[in-house]
């Protein structure tokens, strides 16, 4: 078995992997096979090695997924830092040198999550429920992005309001709100990818990037809509 004492960057298992960047085994073996991710550091007979530059690789290739809506061959490019090794337009080429200048070459705003637990007063071990279901997905090992930030401390608003363990509420809970948005993206994807297929890329970004908080706060008007529905329909049994 190979030592990983005395080295200067800390190895990991695809165990290891998986909890960290939320990536599948099955998706990291895809990865591997097509050369988005670089080989393992280090291999024994029935053990892989990988270092945080493995992590890093593979929170870019979500990034650039959810964020920028980008296919893997384009993905690779980036990664790779050559678009000779495929048929692009020049839109696509264009699109692709914005998202390496705007993502790849600044630095993703991270927050560390022993800050924000010891700022908002959630325990690691809710925070650790919250990685489990998925609510949040941190960034490298310890630290989160401004999303995922803003999330940990909505829950401890929701606490304070009273939706909490003392009346019945548990951070499993929460599962229900990322099960409803992976539906609502996945339909909403396709809508708008179908709709804004004869685009350049350029204007596809600008619009999903400029449309996003208005999208945002018609999701929460129409929330807030059927909530005051329901209040003032609501006739108790007495």
């Amino acid at each position: 078995m190979i030592s990983t004492e005395n080295k200067k960057d800390t190895l990991f298992k695809i165990k290891q992997l998986i909890e960290k960047t939320g990536v599948t085994r099955e998706t990291i073996h895809f990865y591997l096979t097509e050369g988005l991710l670089q080989e393992p550091t280090q291999k024994s007979r029935n053990m892989s090695w990988y270092s945080q530059e493995h992590i890093d690789r593979l929170n870019i290739i979500k990034e650039l997924q959810d964020k920028q809506f980008l296919p893997l061959k384009a993905i690779k490019s980036i990664l790779n830092n050559s678009t000779n090794d495929f048929d692009f337009t020049t839109d696509q080429q264009k699109l692709i040198e914005s998202v390496k200048s705007n993502i790849l070459n600044n630095k993703i705003q991270s927050y560390s999550l022993q800050m924000i637990s010891e700022e908002t007063g959630v325990s690691q071990d809710i925070i650790n429920q919250m990685i489990d279901i998925g609510y949040i997905n941190p960034i490298t090992d310890g630290f989160v992005n401004l999303e995922d930030k803003n999330l940990i401390e909505n829950w401890m608003k929701l606490e304070k309001l009273g939706i909490n363990n003392k009346t019945g509420f548990q951070v499993k809970d929460l599962e229900m709100f990322t099960d409803i948005v992976e539906i609502l993206f996945s339909q909403e994807f396709q809508k708008i990818t179908g709709k804004l297929n004869n685009l350049s890329g350029n204007q596809i970004v600008d619009i999903i990037e400029n449309s996003v908080p208005v999208i945002n706060d018609i999701i929460s008007n129409l929330h807030q809509k059927k909530v005051k529905q329901f209040i003032n329909g609501f006739k108790p049994n007495i």
